[in-house]
């Protein structure tokens, strides 16, 4: 069941960034937007999935393995 929640948050990770590049269009200054957007979603996604994976992994009743 782990396993399933840890393949839920990477796919998150994945369609997050992918949202930045999808609407890359829209932004006013598409160059300097887009090379804002995707560095900063990556580095809040590796965060919470960090996060998750610690949790997972030393909560209050953490996994032997995944």
């Amino acid at each position: 069941m782990t396993v399933v929640v840890v393949y839920y948050f990477t796919s998150w990770v994945t369609y997050g960034t992918e949202i930045c590049a999808s609407f890359a269009p829209e932004y006013k200054d598409t160059a300097r937007d887009t090379s804002r957007a995707l560095p900063s979603s990556s580095a809040f996604m590796l965060a919470l999935f960090t996060f998750v994976f610690r949790t997972v992994q030393c909560g209050p009743h953490p996994v032997e393995s995944l």
